[in-house]
C-alpha cells in the first residue's frame, strides 16, 4: 500500500486533474471556538466555519481555509433555505 504525506503528494502535482466540486457547500460562520461530531469523531475548530457534506453530515473548516477556499453564491430568494431557529446564536 502507498502511502502519501505532503511532499510525496506535491511530487504527482503535475500529473493530477484539477477537479471543482458539482454541489454547493451550504455553511454558517461561528465565530470563537466550537466542535463538531463528525464521522470521524468530535473535532474542535478555534474559529471558522460549519459545513454541511454532500451527505448531510457537519464539518469544521477554519476561517482563513474557508474564505480562501469558498466564494459565496447568489440564490434566488424562492431556492433559499428557511433560515434555522438557532442561526442568531452563533453568528456572533
Amino acid at each position: 500500500m502507498t502511502t502519501f504525506d505532503r511532499d510525496r503528494a506535491l511530487e504527482l502535482g503535475s500529473q493530477m486533474g484539477l477537479y471543482q466540486k458539482k454541489v454547493g457547500t451550504r455553511a454558517i460562520r461561528i465565530k470563537g471556538p466550537f466542535q463538531v461530531v463528525t464521522r470521524e469523531g468530535l473535532l474542535t475548530c478555534p474559529d471558522g466555519y460549519l459545513a454541511l457534506d454532500s451527505a448531510g453530515f457537519p464539518y469544521p473548516v477554519a476561517a482563513d481555509e474557508f474564505e480562501r477556499i469558498y466564494d459565496l453564491v447568489s440564490v434566488p430568494d424562492s431556492r433559499k433555505p428557511q433560515r434555522p431557529w438557532f442561526a442568531e446564536r452563533y453568528e456572533g
